[in-house]
This record gives C-alpha cells, sequence and structure tokens, in this order.
C-alpha cells in the first residue's frame, strides 16, 4: 500500500472519531492513542501532514491545520476528547523512531492491506459509537484489560465473532443428537454453554468434544478431538466401552480392532497393562496462552491477518500452550527456539503412554481467579465411574493478585483464596476418576516483568514504562500492582502473592481427598529467566511483545520444561509409567489418526 494512502486511511480512521462528545478515557482513550501513534509515524513529511488536514473539516476544535501538525498522539487523543489530558502514551519523547518489524509470525502473515484498514476503521468508528452510548447511560461500565482486548477483537472483527459463534449454534442446532443437553431447548442454549461454560458449540452428541473439523470456538483447539460426533459416550479419555464391539475406537487414542495373532483387542494387547493419564488444565489466560500478535500494533510489518480465527479462540493460542499444546511450533506464534523444546505437557504425557493420545483438555480462561474457579471445574469432562485417571493442573497464576485497580483492595483475601480453592478441590474429588493426581500451581512473581521489561521499546514505539503507565492511566491493565514503575507496589503485591501460596501450602498440609493426590508446585519465573539468559537467550523472548505481561510461546516452552522436570523428580507417580508398547502403537496405528 502507498505511503500516502496509508496515511490518508488512518486520518480517516481518527476524525471518524471526532463524534464523540465526553472524554472519559478507558478502552477508546488506548484505541485512540495507539491508531493516532501508527498515523503520525507513518507519515513521511509535514507536508504529507499538511495535505492531509486541510481538507477535513476543523472548526469544531478551532484549531487551524498548521495547529494540527504539533499536536503528538496524546494531544491528539485529548484534543478530541476521547482521553484525559493527564494519560499519555508518549510522555517523555515524540516522535518516535518506531522499532523494526516484528518477527514474522506464522499465526499473522502479510502486511497492510486496503481492506485490513477499512475494518480498522469501521472497528474504531463502532468503537466510538458504543462510547457515545455508555456516555449517556447511567449504569457503571468498567472494562479490565481481557475486556478491552476482546471487544477489540470483536470490533476488528465487524463483530463477527459473535457472529460466527451464533451462526455456528444456528448450524450445529438440527443436527444434534437426543442426548445433548440442548437438543430439546434452542440456539441460545449452545451460545450459552460456549460463552459462560466454556464448552464447544460444534458438538452434536453433548460429550463436551468437538471434532477435528470444528477447532475454534472451545472446539479440538482445546480439547482433543472427538471422534464420532453421534455417540455420546465416545470421547477422549473414555474408559468404559459400551458397545463392546472391538472395532469402535471408544476413547478416540486411534488404537481399535482385534490381534490376529493372541486373539486380543489392541485395546487390551497395548494399554491395559500401563495406567492412563490424562491431562485436565484449569487455569488463566496463561494456561490458555493469550497472545496479541506484535504486527498489530507495529508500523513495521503492520497487519490483522488470522483475526477472526484468532478472536475464536478468545485472542487465545491453546494449541500452542504449555500445558495441552499439540501443534509443531513452527505453527505457533513466532518463538527463537532457544530452548530444548519436548512439546507441552500433553505431549509428554502421549510420548510417555501413547494409549493418552487426544486426552487432554485446556479450561483456561482469560481473567479466570480462584473466586471464579468453579465453573472452570463444572466445565472440565470427567466421569468418576467411566473415564481413565487423569493429571489435573490448576494453575492461577496471577489473576487474584493482578488487575487494574491501584493498591491492594481488589486482591483475593488469603483466607477467601482459601476457601475458594477449596471447594474447587471439593468438585474436582466428585468429578475425577480414583487414582487422579492433581498439581496445585503456585502464583508467579511477576517483579520479573518490569525489572525486565521497563525500558525496552514497545512495537507501538514507546517504552514498555510508558505503555504499562498509560494502560494504569486508563485502567486497563492486566496488572497495575506489579507493570508498575512504583516499586514499593510492586513489592507489596509480590507480598500478597507469597501470602497466597502459603495458602497453597497449607491446603496441601491439611487436606486429603479420595480420589486423588496432591502436590504443589511453586514456580521459579525469574530463575527460569535468568538460565535462559544465561543460555545465551534474551530475557525479553520469554514475554509477550504486546502485553510486556503473559509468557512468550518460549516462555510456555521454558514452563512445560521446568514443571515436568519437577513432575520427574518429586511427583513421579503423577506422570504413570512409561508404556512399553509405544513402539508397538505406532507401529500398527501410524499417526493414530491425528490430533
Amino acid at each position: 500500500l502507498p505511503q500516502h494512502n496509508l496515511t490518508m486511511k488512518l486520518a480517516l480512521l481518527l476524525l471518524a472519531l471526532c463524534h464523540t462528545v465526553a472524554a472519559t478515557g478507558g478502552a477508546t482513550c488506548v484505541a485512540c492513542g495507539l491508531i493516532s501513534g501508527l498515523l503520525f509515524e507513518s507519515a513521511k513529511t509535514t507536508d504529507e501532514l499538511d495535505t492531509l488536514f486541510h481538507a477535513t473539516s476543523l472548526e469544531r476544535f478551532k484549531l487551524s491545520s498548521t495547529q494540527w501538525l504539533g499536536l503528538n498522539p496524546d494531544t491528539f487523543c485529548a484534543t478530541l476528547k476521547l482521553c484525559e489530558p493527564s494519560c499519555k502514551l508518549f510522555p517523555n519523547k515524540w516522535p518516535v523512531t518506531p522499532p523494526p518489524a516484528p518477527h514474522k509470525d506464522p499465526k499473522n502473515v502479510g502486511g497492510r492491506t486496503v481492506e485490513a484498514l477499512t475494518v480498522l476503521k469501521d472497528a474504531l468508528v463502532s468503537l466510538v459509537d458504543e462510547h457515545e452510548a455508555q456516555q449517556s447511560s447511567t449504569s457503571p461500565h468498567h472494562e479490565n484489560f481481557f475486556d478491552l482486548a476482546t471487544r477489540l477483537a470483536s470490533l476488528l472483527s465487524n463483530k463477527k465473532t459473535t457472529m460466527s459463534a451464533e451462526t455456528a449454534a444456528a448450524k450445529i442446532f438440527p443436527l444434534l443428537q437426543p442426548s445433548h443437553p440442548c437438543a430439546a431447548t434452542n440456539v441460545t442454549c449452545l451460545v450459552h454453554r460456549f460463552l459462560d461454560n466454556h464448552l464447544p458449540i460444534s458438538d452434536t452428541d453433548g460429550d463436551n468434544f468437538a471434532t477435528m473439523a470444528n477447532r475454534g470456538l472451545r472446539g479440538s483447539h482445546w480439547r482433543g478431538a472427538d471422534c464420532n460426533d453421534k455417540d455420546v459416550d465416545v470421547y477422549p479419555g473414555r474408559k468404559v466401552s459400551t458397545s463392546g464391539d472391538p472395532t469402535i475406537d471408544h476413547d478416540c487414542n486411534g488404537i481399535s480392532g482385534t490381534d490376529a495373532s493372541t486373539n486380543q483387542t489392541y485395546e487390551t494387547l497395548y494399554c491395559d497393562h500401563t495406567p492412563r493419564r490424562g491431562l485436565i488444565h484449569i487455569g488463566d489466560s496463561a494456561t490458555a496462552h493469550f497472545h496479541l500478535p506484535p504486527q498489530w500494533l507495529s508500523k513495521h510489518g503492520w497487519g490483522v491477518r488470522n483475526l477472526i480465527t484468532d478472536a475464536e479462540d478468545e485472542m487465545d493460542q491453546p494449541a500452542c500452550a504449555w500445558g495441552t499444546g499439540f501443534r509443531n511450533f513452527s505453527s505457533c506464534p513466532w518463538s527463537p527456539n532457544k530452548t530444548t523444546n519436548q512439546g507441552s505437557i500433553a505431549e509428554r504425557l502421549w510420548r510417555r503412554n501413547a494409549c493418552n493420545h487426544r486426552d487432554f483438555q485446556n479450561v483456561g480462561v482469560n481473567g479466570a481467579r480462584s473466586t471464579a474457579a468453579l465453573p472452570l471445574v463444572d466445565s472440565a469432562n470427567r466421569n468418576a465411574d467411566t473415564d481413565h485417571p487423569v493429571l489435573a493442573i490448576f494453575s492461577l497464576i496471577g489473576n487474584d493478585v493482578c488487575n487494574g485497580h491501584p493498591g491492594t483492595t481488589h486482591m483475593t483475601p488469603p483466607a477467601t483464596f482459601h476457601e475458594y480453592v477449596t471447594k474447587s478441590l471439593q468438585a474436582l474429588d466428585a468429578k475425577l476418576p480414583k487414582g487422579s493426581y492433581v498439581v496445585l500451581v503456585g502464583l508467579v512473581d511477576g517483579r520479573v516483568l518490569f525489572d525486565n521489561m521497563h525500558a525496552r521499546q514497545h512495537p507501538i514505539g514507546a517504552t514498555y514504562e510508558e505503555v504499562y503507565g498509560y494502560l494504569n492511566c486508563n485502567s486497563v491493565n492486566p496488572c497495575h500492582g506489579w507493570l508498575n514503575s512504583n516499586e514499593t507496589m510492586r513489592n507489596a503485591t509480590t507480598d500478597w502473592r507469597n501470602s497466597l501460596n502459603k495458602e497453597y501450602e497449607n491446603i496441601i498440609a491439611t487436606q486429603q481427598y479420595d480420589n486423588f493426590k496432591m502436590n504443589f508446585f511453586n514456580p521459579d519465573w525469574r530463575a527460569y529467566i535468568d538460565e535462559y539468559v544465561a543460555d545465551g537467550g534474551d530475557a525479553g523472548d520469554c514475554i509477550e511483545p504486546s502485553d510486556g505481561f503473559h509468557p512468550s510461546q518460549t516462555g510456555n516452552e521454558l514452563f512445560s520444561s521446568k514443571l515436568w522436570a519437577w513432575l520427574e523428580n518429586n511427583f513421579p507417580a503423577a506422570i504413570g509409567d512409561i508404556n512399553p508398547s509405544n513402539a508397538e502403537i505406532l507401529k500398527t496405528f501410524p499417526g493414530q489418526g491425528g490430533l
């Protein structure tokens, strides 16, 4: 796209924002700051800007075109009355020299297109319309970081994320089997299961698993693929075959039939002598692998490809996540691959016992914390009587101390944390088969984020410290306590984190359950990053570039390797024995039906 046309498109986008009537900051301010930053970074000359604004109607703001040329993005958005003047993305320097283009991302290839810029324009105009509607509403309205990300994704897709859920629900509803809990209701039931229960829409038999053809909308990106979507008793992890027919792959692990030489079923021959370990991973955005492509926020290499599919996965990458990833990492968000990648926990469980194939579930939800964990346990699919035992990982590693509010008043009190974690464990005990295992993963120490990122340059051109401050000023920071220039606040957040991890230790020491044994893993994120740097890596490789908060693809690989090493050394029963028949399984059933 020619530079002049790009600048003109972005200018039209920003002028559309002039229709707003109130300055309340928040999500609208952040959107304006990012887009105006891209606009002014993209303009090559003042003559281009002068031409750009000369034909526009600026009487409303009583500014001449020459005066417009002196505005930086912060002043620009404040003048448009979209931001409070005190909220500044570029408080110390403008103009800035944008960083080089982000590394090519398999998830977002390609460059700028007129179509993409038109989508961006339409999205922000819709954002302004929504902002005006909110201003006229008397209902209180607050958006956190994940609300903002979800809302922007919906707007950028022209609300096709919501429409795609409704479209998929309408398409699948006539095909529902009588076993499906929504079969006797309506399409709204399917949408509710997706939005509130985090269950796949495209699941005709109601066993909570989707086929390989249905990946997004909580489908088989999130849970092992269903191999028969017309039989509620056939799904990954199923132990009991209701048909008794050895030709039916009742647990979807790709193993079926009878060995002619022994007259034994292959399931009996290869799988019955080594106990299974499925994986259920319950957690937050780090569990789900939250990822905003840096290409969305960078002048160089800008593009929003794959937006719809990313949005249908809630801006998460569960198929590349540290717990449940199954994709080749070359198909995942960019990583320097300086780690010795051995795959996710689910992949390692499969390599240990190939009979575990497809038996994984990712129940990670952006923003989840202990007080909201019970619905996540409910979403996990396991039957104590008919299914194989599992390793359940409970990893709410940040949101009980992380939120967009200043101070500690919105952090979870230790007694409340203890109460709700106990409720979740009780619910797991009622659901998991006997012989299961649970790992409670402690909250990480997030001080390592500011320490390693604050002085670096964000893709938008500001420093991370400036971006953190901008998000804090607009109350949409994912973690006000740690992504903060105030060292006292960062230390206080870590102290609170330590008090919650103490509750995990108390639970391990004082509670026992009938159907599972449990242990506590306290991750040392700073030590992992320091070790990675000592081996020749860069600390920034481990942290998502767009938000400076979540583990990157490299961070996911590191976390998986560290937890697996801990499991081998401290909780080996949780991962089960190595299946001596693995080679025979792979020889007899190459690929095991895929993932």
